[in-house]
Parts: C-alpha cells; sequence; structure tokens
C-alpha cells in the first residue's frame, strides 16, 4: 500500500505540472485577447483624405479687406466624419412610378444613355418638362398666367409642398425645412422677379436641406438645397428640383480645424470665393439666375457655419467644409459674398 509520504509527492508534483500549465494557458490567452484588442481598436489616425474640390471663378479677386469682428463664436466639434455615397438604382418601373408623381403617364420622351449623371430621362407633357438622371430631379411647369384667386397661407403652401415631396419615392424622407431661404417671387416680363413678402407675391419658393452629422449638404453654390419647390399660391407646384441617393454611409472621423485657424486660413486668401451677389431692395440677388464676379474692396464677415460639402464626383468623400457668409459694398449697392473652406486638418 502507497504510504501517505508518497501520496504527498505524487500529489505535489502534479500540483507543480498543473500550475505551470495555468501560467502558460493565462499568458497565452493575455496575449491573444491583447492581438485582437489591437485588431478590432480603430486606427488612431485615420489616413487623410484630400480636401474637395471647389471651384471659385477664375475672374474673381478675393477682397483687398476682410473683416471678422463681427461673427460669433461658433461650437465647433473636435473630429467630424467623412461619408460616402451610393447612387440610386433607377429601373424601369422606378422611372415609371416617378413620373406618374408628377401626373405625367406618357414614355420618357428622349432618354439618354451617357450623361454626366449616368441616364437620362426626359418627359414633356403639356407645359410640363421632367427630367431625372441618377442622382438629379427636375420638374417645371411653365404656367401662362398666375391665377391667386383662392389663395391659400404660406404654412398652407409648406404643408401641401412636404406632402408632394414625401410622395415622390426618390426623395428622401428625412430632408427638413429651411425657413431661413425661402423666397418670395413674381412673374414680371415672362420672368421670375423677387417679392418684398408673401403678400405681394405670386410664388413662394421653399428649401429643404438634408443633413449628416446635423449639419446640411450644400454642392458648389450654397443655393444648391437638396430639394428646391416653387409653390403658386393657388397650390399648384410650378418647379421642383432634387438630388437623391441610395444612402449615405459614415466613415473614419477627422480632427476638425478650430475657428481661429479657419478665420486666419480665410484671412490669407486661402478660402475660394464662391459666390458674390448683388442684392435688390428685397435683400434677393438682383439677377436672380445669373452669377458673375465682383470686384470687392472690403467684406465684412456676419457669420460662420460648419456644412457637408458635396463634391462633383461622387467617387470623392463628402466631407465638412466651413461657410463663411458677409456683406460688401460696391458704389450705392449692397453685395453678399459667401466663401468656403476645408474644415478638416490635413
Amino acid at each position: 500500500m502507497t504510504d501517505l509520504t508518497t501520496t504527498a509527492q505524487s500529489l505535489k508534483k502534479i500540483g507543480t505540472v498543473l500550475a505551470v500549465l495555468l501560467i502558460i494557458i493565462l499568458l497565452v490567452g493575455a496575449i491573444i485577447f491583447r492581438v485582437k484588442k489591437q485588431e478590432i481598436r480603430p486606427s488612431a489616425t485615420p489616413i487623410p483624405i484630400n480636401p474637395p474640390q471647389i471651384r471659385q471663378d477664375p475672374s474673381q479677386k478675393s477682397p483687398s479687406t476682410i473683416d471678422f469682428s463681427q461673427i460669433q463664436s461658433l461650437n465647433i466639434p473636435k473630429e467630424l466624419p467623412a461619408y460616402a455615397t451610393d447612387k440610386y438604382n433607377l429601373t424601369d418601373q422606378s422611372v415609371k412610378t416617378l413620373a406618374h408623381s408628377f401626373g405625367i403617364t406618357n414614355p420618357p420622351t428622349v432618354i439618354e444613355e451617357d450623361t454626366h449623371d449616368g441616364k437620362q430621362y426626359n418627359w414633356e407633357s403639356g407645359n410640363s418638362r421632367l427630367t431625372a438622371s441618377q442622382t438629379a430631379l427636375r420638374y417645371e411647369s411653365k404656367t401662362q398666367t398666375i391665377e391667386t384667386k383662392g389663395s391659400f397661407s404660406q404654412d398652407e403652401l409648406l404643408d401641401k409642398a412636404l406632402s408632394f415631396t414625401q410622395k415622390i419615392p426618390v426623395i428622401d424622407k428625412e430632408v427638413t425645412y429651411n425657413s431661413q431661404k425661402t423666397r418670395y417671387l413674381n412673374i414680371s416680363n415672362g420672368r421670375l422677379a423677387s417679392a418684398s413678402s408673401f403678400e405681394n407675391a405670386q410664388i413662394v419658393e421653399f428649401s429643404f436641406d438634408k443633413k449628416l452629422s446635423s449639419l446640411p449638404i450644400l454642392g458648389q453654390s450654397p443655393d444648391s438645397n437638396f430639394v428646391k419647390i416653387r409653390m403658386e399660391k393657388n397650390g399648384s407646384i410650378s418647379y421642383l428640383s432634387a438630388r437623391f441617393f441610395s444612402k449615405f454611409t459614415e466613415q473614419n472621423l477627422h480632427k476638425v480645424k478650430t475657428q481661429k485657424e479657419a478665420t486666419e486660413e480665410v484671412r490669407r486668401g486661402q478660402g475660394k470665393i464662391i459666390q458674390t451677389l448683388i442684392l435688390d431692395e428685397n435683400g434677393q440677388a438682383l439677377e436672380l439666375f445669373r452669377a458673375q464676379s465682383v470686384d470687392i474692396k472690403t467684406a465684412i464677415i456676419t457669420n460662420v457655419s460648419l456644412a457637408y460639402f458635396l463634391p462633383s464626383d461622387l467617387g470623392e468623400p463628402i466631407q465638412p467644409i466651413f461657410v463663411f457668409e458677409g456683406n460688401f459694398k460696391k458704389g450705392n449697392e449692397t453685395g453678399k459674398v459667401v466663401i468656403y473652406l476645408p474644415a478638416l486638418k490635413t
């Protein structure tokens, strides 16, 4: 029979082996955990992306002086993501449904196979025109006379505009009304002209934003809202333009410039002047649909905000920009200036 001493020695040897094995298992586990943690940890320094291709009219010169004394401090996040977007897949059935949304039942009048925005469908039906490509939609109804009898209120027209956009299958349901860009218009000599108020207008133009990370998306022009719709006061739609995409995908976070850094870059002429307008007595562009360069001596910046820039090449990332807005004087006329500046640190 094995004595107690022998048994104790055997147990001691087994215990030592088990302890060594346990230590080995713990060490291996710790190494595996550390490796796995490094694999799933987001990159602390994401790959920098090139600044967006913002175009400035070559004939537009920078102001001699830029005054920033009137702008307020902006709450700027330290980081913001870039986004990628996928184009909408327009099938024959979705194209047909889209046309029906505007009361057009005939087939497309012309189909262009290879435009800058892919395949484009064009309809003409009576006084109405509709164009749809892969990411853009435009509708126009040429009314010969504007009937204002039985007019709706501005709020009622806005409700009708929202209701109509919700029925168009390709338009994003999450667009938000931008009240600051509402315009009042009249028809004068067959052309649109500004009006001083809703009461004195025949047409009201409503604008809607699509937002990413709570910031609106803007194109090359600050007037290029995601959805724009003109309503006659009798409730008829005279114009609609929209951009549409299948989805937006959030990418890596990137560090954002401070307001001081952005201001200094604009002061050094690194911003792009993308809009200069001479304003009429109603505070709207003197020439509503024609942009032109203006020789500005002193630009007084009154507002700065952040937005996402929608590039012409949708293969490029959608990234944040600073939008500086201000005014200037040219003789006895008052003007508006808008400057874009890439917001991400490089």
